[in-house]
């Protein structure tokens, strides 16, 4: 009788039922000659014929690195052949080397590879959608801004005359229709955010949309974007209207020239810090309205959750990048700028003339260098809120789930 403390053992060699059992499980019966081997005629772990190819079948490599592993014809049709997403090289070899498929890394169906981008594939990516989709970035562009210059330019005729009869100064006259200008371009750089970002969130699943599928996509969310529009302004413009305060009270203290001058300073600097922050942390606000479909308040949530942890990053790339689009599009726009000037005052006859002359100039500038500007900044920020949705939602599995390119079946070569 087994003690009831020690626990039954179990046997060391588990037998099928009807099966021979295992030849060690009885050391005194030795196993039969050819017991296991293939051929055998022993019924025990392997039947007749085991491991051999049956009459009238090809034999084919079964160890991965043999020659062939993985092609076509040695294994199921299209096993390793790369996605149908137009990444083929001459003589349908893969661009991405010798390995026939796409890593993680390397799926990029659009402008940018669908992953956490560098700085290197934001600022390759916001040139690339210009040639990309010209027609929704360039076309759409130089239509709307093209509008706004024509709605002032009447508005301008009239206005400059009576204010250069006012002032009696060229300059004058011209500085005082500079915000005009400025109010309807900004106007103008509004109307585009929202169609420019759609158009650059499709160009990164690799779809070339027009500015009829654009208004379909906006329509639904039309005044949301509105909405969101107003409010992100009202917020931006709080260190501005706090600062201009501050100097209306300042004139009534009494306060020596150096003391008024070093807190104008202080002030300025505090404000200048505060728009810049408000700047970075509602970045996404119009892309998250627009792309989302949320309302207005939840757009800011969404833009301050993006941005968090990543303030540093945002500001140091939105620094180097508007420096690099305004040299741009400065280096075009300033030539075309000197010429129009000069030939414009050479054909004035007075000096009323001369003040319409600056005025439509420096209108003609100013479109330029936006009609070049707001495509590359609008798509930098969309590209830095899919990249920032990318690192903190995992946005690259729904790009790739929607992106047909990246949902073809593989390719039988």
């Amino acid at each position: 009788m087994s003690d009831p403390s020690i626990p039954e053992q179990p046997p060391k060699y588990w037998t099928a039922p009807g099966s021979q059992p295992h030849p060690d499980a009885n050391p005194t019966n030795p196993p039969p000659s050819g017991y296991g081997q293939a051929g055998s005629t022993n019924p025990g772990y392997m039947p007749p014929g085991y491991g051999q190819v049956p009459s009238g079948y090809p034999t084919y490599p079964s160890a991965q690195g043999q020659s062939g592993y993985g092609q076509p014809q040695f294994a199921q049709p299209g096993y390793g052949q790369p996605y149908q997403n137009n990444q083929m090289g001459p003589g349908g070899q893969s661009k991405y080397g010798q390995n026939n498929y796409m890593t993680w890394a390397q799926m990029k169906p659009g402008i940018v590879p669908i992953r956490p981008l560098q700085f290197g594939d934001v600022m390759g990516g916001i040139f690339q959608l210009l040639r990309f989709n010209p027609k929704a970035t360039f076309g759409l562009t130089f239509i709307v801004v093209l509008l706004a210059t024509l709605l002032a330019l009447p508005l301008q005729l009239l206005l400059t005359p009576l204010l250069f009869s006012t002032f009696d100064d060229p300059m004058m006259t011209f500085s005082t229709m500079t915000p005009l200008t400025f109010l309807l371009q900004l106007i103008a750089s509004v109307i585009l955010l929202a169609p420019l970002t759609i158009v650059t969130i499709e160009a990164v699943k690799g779809n070339r949309i027009t500015v009829a599928d654009t208004w379909k996509q906006i329509r639904p969310n039309l005044k949301n974007y509105i909405l969101t529009i107003l409010l992100t302004g009202v917020i931006l413009a709080l260190p501005m209207t706090t600062l201009i305060l501050l100097l209306f009270l300042s004139e009534g203290m009494e306060l020596s020239g150096s003391t008024f001058f070093g807190l104008g300073i202080g002030v300025v600097l505090v404000m200048l810090v505060l728009s810049a922050f408000l700047g970075i942390r509602l970045i996404f606000a119009m892309p998250a309205s627009v792309n989302e479909l949320i309302g207005p308040v939840s757009a800011v949530k969404r833009s301050w959750l993006l941005t968090r942890t990543a303030f540093f990053r945002i500001l140091g790339y939105s620094m180097v990048i508007n420096m690099v689009v305004q040299m741009l599009a400065s280096a075009v726009a300033l030539p075309v700028s000197m010429i129009l000037t000069i030939v414009s005052l050479f054909l004035a006859s007075d000096a009323a003339a001369s003040s319409v002359a600056m005025t439509l100039s420096m209108s003609a500038s100013a479109a330029l260098t936006l009609i070049i500007s707001q495509p590359l900044l609008t798509a930098f920020v969309a590209l830095m809120y899919t990249d920032q949705r990318i690192r903190k939602e995992g946005f690259d599995i729904d790009l790739m789930s929607n992106t047909p390119s990246l949902n073809t079946p593989p390719v039988v070569q």
